[in-house]
């Protein structure tokens, strides 16, 4: 009897030394409930991957404190780290009860600590909207062209010296029309029907005020001079800046002109004015050397046109640039003037 027990001392003696001393300690610091309930339980040992003993052991943390969401109460890393993320985390302290100030119903402006929400105008939102459809619904696709303009340049300085000012845009509006003029299956709107032919060349030109970008329409531009032209988009600038353009004179055209070149823009997309179906972004004229025999250098535009794939194809806006090009390089043969 007495042997047997010796026996049975000698064997839980074996197993103390052999079992992992972070376990051996947790359990003789752990607190008198928690060995208890040990006791009562079956014992199970508790296995530390080396990653968990790493981050318990940096820490000095034990791992008999951190609850655990392992299988059969595992400890993982992910307990250690929440664990940890815990102690870490400031105290909230109550805040002290301060009097709130009464909201003034007449402020129409919210004012963050450093920002300011300003309240969108009219037209504003309407641009804003329309916008968004254009870009979200129409498929645009691109084409560019580069334009040598020596020849404009030099009808322009011939008209200035007879007192005639127009302007480069005042060119390209007339080189537009007569090119929609020459291709009228671009000279076109989209309807939910599909495109409908337009028997009518009105261009509409792309004006910044402060209100907001607005296109008055120069109405049957094949058919006027570019003197006439460069009078008529004077006053309707003139009317879009000061608000007073009517409904008439800035709704519908079939085709739209934005140029950026007096802002030092290169060349840039634009975005289809609905329900037209192109838009021509003109960018500023650079200085480049000729290509040909003749030495010297030459003055280039280069010219981007978004278009409605579902109305104008690539070979259809490739016929169409084709035709400005003609038409913007040899100002005097075409009728430009």
């Amino acid at each position: 009897m007495a042997s047997a027990r010796c026996r049975s001392l000698l064997c839980n003696q074996r197993r103390l030394r052999t079992f992992p001393r972070n376990i051996l300690a947790a359990h003789l610091n752990a607190p008198p409930t928690l060995l208890s309930k040990t006791r009562s339980e079956k014992s199970i040992p508790i296995f530390l991957s080396p990653a968990v003993k790493r981050l318990v052991d940096e820490h000095g943390l034990q791992h008999a404190d951190i609850p655990s969401s392992g299988k059969k109460g595992r400890l993982l890393k992910g307990d250690v780290l929440q664990y940890l993320k815990q102690l870490l985390q400031p105290k909230k302290e109550a805040p002290a009860a301060r009097e709130v100030p009464l909201i003034k119903a007449a402020v129409t402006r919210a004012k963050g600590p450093s920002y300011e929400d300003v309240p969108n105008s009219s037209i504003r939102s309407v641009i804003a909207e329309r916008v968004t459809q254009a870009k979200t619904t129409i498929p645009h696709a691109y084409a560019s062209v580069d334009c040598t303009i020596d020849k404009v340049m030099d009808v322009r300085k011939k008209l200035r010296a007879s007192g005639i000012v127009v302007t480069l845009n005042d060119f390209v509006v007339k080189a537009a029309a007569l090119a929609l003029k020459q291709v009228p299956a671009v000279n076109i709107r989209w309807t939910s029907n599909g495109p409908r032919d337009l028997a009518d060349v009105d261009v509409s030109v792309a004006v910044a005020s402060e209100r907001g970008l607005i296109t008055p329409i120069v109405k049957k531009a094949d058919r006027m001079g570019v003197k006439t032209i460069s009078n008529t988009v004077r006053e309707l600038a003139a009317k879009a800046r000061e608000g007073t353009l009517q409904p008439h004179e800035f709704q519908g055209g079939s085709f739209t002109i934005s140029n950026l070149g007096m802002f030092g823009i290169s060349r840039f997309n634009a975005i289809i004015n609905p329900p037209q179906v192109c838009i021509l972004a003109v960018g500023n004229s650079r200085i480049e050397p000729r290509d040909d025999d003749n030495k010297g250098i030459k003055s280039v535009v280069t010219v981007t046109m978004s278009s409605d794939a579902r109305a104008v194809d690539e070979v259809l806006a490739s016929e169409w640039l084709q035709a400005f090009k003609r038409f913007i390089e040899e100002p005097l043969e075409s009728g430009l003037v």
